[in-house]
C-alpha cells in the first residue's frame, strides 16, 4: 500500500495558551493567539485534525481561523455549550455547523478528536467528531477554502490542550475512525421518508416547528431521509436523530442512520443531490434527493378555471421540469447499485391523471413527462406499487394544510434495483403523513416508504 503524506506542520498548545514545538517566528516563549502564514495556502485539497481536552469555559471562541485581508473566511472552535462549532462565511452566502453537547461534547476533560477534510475539487467539506463523520457540506459559493495568506490560531483564553496537525490531502474516513463508533447495520427492512419541511420547518414557529419535524421523522422511525427545503434547520435535526449528515444545497439534505460512503455530483445542487450509503458491510445504496420547479402551477390554473390543452400543458413541462429530470437521470443511469430517489417533484403522475380520476383533476387526463421519464429510466413508484388504484388511495401530498384548494401527489420515493446479482428492494408498504397531535409543520405530506431487503442468494 502506498505511504500517505504525513502532516505539513504540528502544534502543540498547553493550558497556560504556551506552544510546546517553535514554529517559525513563534517560541516555546508564545502565547495565544497566534498569527502564522498558512502552510496550506494554494492547496487543493486539506485537512485540519485537532486533538484536544479542556474543561467548561464561559464564552465561545475560536480555536482555528482563516484570514483574509483580516477577515475570517471560516473558522472552528468551542461553543458555549461546551459543544464545538464550524462556520463559513463568503459575501452573502454563509454556512454552519452547531452541535449539542449531548451528542458531541468537548469540555469534559476528556481527550476528543476535530477533524474537517475538504476537496477542493468537489468543493465538499467533510466533519468529523471523534473519528465519526457528522456532517458533509457541499460548498458551492465557496469553492476553495484553502485561500487565506494567514491563520489565526486560539484567542487569549486559556484552559484547553490541543494538537493541531495540517495535512495537505483530503484524509480518508478510514484514517480518522475511532472504535468506539461502531456503525450500524441494517437488517432486513428499510423505512426510507422524503419531506418538504416548508421554509427549514419554521413556518408553524421557529422552533415549535423544528420539533414538530423532528418528531414526525423519530415516530416514523426512518432510516434515510430525502429532505427538500432545509434552510438552514439540517444539522438540528440531524443532530436530534443522531444521523450522518450531507448537505448539498440550502435546500437540499441527505440523512440517514448509516453511514455516507460518498456523494456523487448531480446536475445542480439547488435542484439534486446524491449519497452513497452503505446499509451493511457488503451492501450499499444510492439515494438522490430532487426538488423540480414549482413552475408551471396547474394546480393553480385548475383552481382559476384557467383552460388549457395538452399541447400547452406539454410546453410548459418541456420549460423546467422535464430538462431537469432529464438531466438527473443521465447520472443515476450510470450508477451500478440499487437506487432511492425521494423528492419534492411539483408534478403530477400519468399513474393518477388517468379516466378515472378525471373529474378529480379538473377533468383532465394527462401524460405527465417527469414521472414516464421516471417510468422509461426503470424507476418504480413505491407508493403506487402499494396503493395501485389513485381512486381509492390519491396519495395527495400537496396540500394538508389547504383543504379546499385542488389537491395533488408531488412528492415520491422512487426505487430501481440492479441488474446485477446482488440484493434487491422490495416495497411492502407506503403512506402519506400529513398530520401532528399539536400542529403539523408543513404544506407538504411526507411519504414514507417501507422496503425489504431481500439477498441476492434469498
Amino acid at each position: 500500500m502506498e505511504q500517505q503524506p504525513g502532516p505539513v506542520l504540528q502544534l502543540q498548545i498547553d493550558r497556560t495558551g504556551q506552544i510546546h514545538v517553535p514554529y517559525g517566528h513563534l517560541t516555546t516563549r508564545s502565547s495565544l493567539p497566534f498569527k502564522i502564514v498558512n502552510p496550506l495556502n494554494g492547496c487543493q485539497d486539506f485537512s485540519l485534525l485537532f486533538r484536544l481536552r479542556g474543561a467548561p469555559q464561559a464564552r465561545q471562541h475560536p480555536l482555528l481561523a482563516t484570514l483574509i485581508d483580516e477577515q475570517i473566511r471560516w473558522q472552528l472552535g468551542i461553543q458555549e455549550n461546551g459543544s464545538w462549532f464550524w462556520e463559513a462565511r463568503q459575501g452573502e452566502s454563509a454556512y454552519s455547523y452547531h452541535p449539542t453537547p449531548a451528542r458531541q461534547p468537548i469540555l469534559d476533560e476528556e481527550w476528543h478528536q476535530l477533524a474537517c477534510c475538504f476537496s477542493a475539487r468537489r468543493a465538499e467539506i467533510w466533519l468529523y467528531y471523534d473519528g465519526l463523520n457528522v456532517a458533509i457540506y457541499h460548498l458551492d459559493a465557496l469553492p476553495n477554502l484553502t485561500s487565506a495568506e494567514y491563520l489565526l490560531i486560539g484567542d487569549e483564553h486559556q484552559g484547553l490542550e490541543y494538537e493541531l496537525s495540517f495535512y495537505a490531502r483530503m484524509l480518508g474516513a478510514e484514517e480518522l475512525a475511532a472504535p468506539r463508533h461502531q456503525p450500524p447495520i441494517c437488517g432486513d427492512t428499510l423505512h426510507v421518508m422524503t419531506f418538504n419541511i416548508w421554509n427549514g420547518g419554521r413556518e408553524t414557529g421557529k422552533e415549535q416547528g423544528v420539533d414538530r419535524t423532528i418528531e414526525l421523522i423519530q415516530q416514523a422511525n426512518a432510516d434515510i431521509i430525502t429532505i427538500q427545503e432545509t434552510y438552514g434547520s439540517g444539522p438540528r435535526i440531524a443532530e436530534a436523530l443522531g444521523y450522518y449528515f450531507y448537505l448539498r444545497s440550502r435546500n437540499l439534505s441527505i440523512m440517514s442512520r448509516y453511514p455516507i460512503l460518498s456523494t456523487v455530483p448531480v446536475f445542480d445542487p439547488f435542484f439534486s443531490g446524491c449519497a452513497r450509503i452503505a446499509l451493511r458491510s457488503d451492501l450499499s445504496l444510492h439515494c438522490l434527493n430532487i426538488w423540480l420547479h414549482y413552475l408551471p402551477d396547474y394546480l393553480g390554473d385548475i383552481k382559476a378555471g384557467r383552460p388549457f390543452t395538452i399541447q400547452q400543458f406539454l410546453a410548459g413541462e418541456n420549460q423546467y421540469r422535464f430538462p431537469e429530470i432529464t438531466q438527473i437521470l443521465r447520472t443515476a443511469h450510470r450508477l451500478p447499485e440499487p437506487i432511492l430517489i425521494g423528492g419534492d417533484f411539483n408534478s403530477g403522475s400519468h399513474l393518477d391523471w388517468i379516466d378515472t380520476t378525471a373529474p378529480q383533476h379538473g377533468g383532465h387526463v394527462l401524460p405527465w413527462p417527469v414521472s414516464k421519464a421516471m417510468e422509461q429510466a426503470g424507476f418504480r413508484d413505491s407508493y403506487r406499487e402499494i396503493h395501485p388504484d389513485p381512486l381509492a388511495e390519491p396519495g395527495y401530498t400537496w396540500s394538508p394544510i389547504a383543504p379546499a384548494d385542488p389537491h395533488d401527489r408531488i412528492d415520491y420515493i422512487y426505487y430501481r434495483n440492479t441488474t446485477q446479482r446482488g440484493a434487491t428492494l422490495q416495497p411492502l408498504a407506503s403512506l402519506v403523513i400529513e398530520s401532528h397531535p399539536e400542529r403539523y409543520p408543513s404544506d407538504h405530506g411526507a411519504v414514507l416508504t417501507t422496503f425489504r431487503i431481500i439477498d441476492g442468494d434469498a
